[in-house]
């Protein structure tokens, strides 16, 4: 669909509003069930987590309820409800909506399908959250191994699970291991997006970051300005990003006054 095409383009407002001019034209049951999944994206990338929550789970209470029901889209929006409370902190129900995810897709799919490597991958994170670290590296682990037989090694993909499995070293205190890792994932994304993909700029600020911990202070400075550079090139905003960015060089120099 184009709306989700803008979305992965960054322009998160003209989804939306291409989803909300679809929806008056008054399309048929599953059509309007994939745009609610659709406008709950675009409210999650926005981060107006409340309203995504309401459109997935009206996106999954029309999949689930067909006849017949169509159950894999179902868990998609399983997943993005996974997604959004990972991102609100509610860690416990984050897992519980991705493991329901995750047990109807390998329901009705094949064992290597790419939904099933993105709910685990999912899974991963939030296991990593709530530091519950050998069931991250588990989940991550079957992740990897799909996409490794499934997807070219410098998909987009690939690097959400390595990232992951940074996040991992780099919870735990192993920052040169998270280093390492988070270099690979930053190859990755500069090949495979565009110049200016907010991924990228995570990737800069995660490589900043561990840098700093490991008291690489100009390397750390090197790399949070170029995600800076970045972000003051882009003709669309992401104000999280921007903020996150000028804390963590702010946070640099007042570490480096004292």
């Amino acid at each position: 669909m184009i709306g989700h095409l803008l979305a992965d383009m960054g322009e998160i407002s003209k989804s939306h509003r291409y989803f909300e001019s679809i929806l008056k034209k008054k399309p048929n049951d599953e059509e309007v069930a994939c745009i609610y999944y659709y406008l709950a994206r675009s409210y999650r990338l926005k981060n107006e987590y409340e309203q995504a929550l309401i459109y997935y789970k009206r996106a999954y209470n029309m999949h689930h309820h067909a006849q017949p029901s169509r159950e894999v889209s179902a868990a998609k929006s399983l997943n993005g409800m996974g997604i959004v409370y990972e991102a609100m902190k509610s860690y416990p129900q984050a897992a519980e909506h991705l493991q329901q995810a995750l047990k109807i897709d390998k329901d009705n799919l094949p064992s290597y399908h790419a939904d099933i490597a993105a709910v685990l991958n999912n899974l991963g994170n939030v296991y990593c959250q709530m530091e519950e670290f050998s069931q991250a590296i588990k989940y991550l682990n079957q992740a990897q191994s799909i996409n490794n037989k499934t997807l070219p090694s410098n998909h987009p993909s690939n690097a959400a699970v390595l990232n992951n499995i940074g996040n991992v070293y780099y919870k735990q205190g192993e920052f040169q291991q998270a280093c390492d890792v988070y270099e690979r994932v930053l190859k990755i994304r500069e090949k495979a997006l565009v110049s200016d993909h907010d991924d990228i700029i995570c990737s800069l600020d995660n490589l900043g970051l561990v840098n700093w911990k490991l008291d690489r202070i100009e390397k750390a400075r090197e790399y949070f300005q170029r995600a800076q550079r970045i972000i003051q090139s882009r003709m669309t905003r992401n104000i999280f990003l921007e903020e996150q960015i000028e804390q963590h060089i702010r946070n640099l120099y007042e570490y480096q006054r004292f």
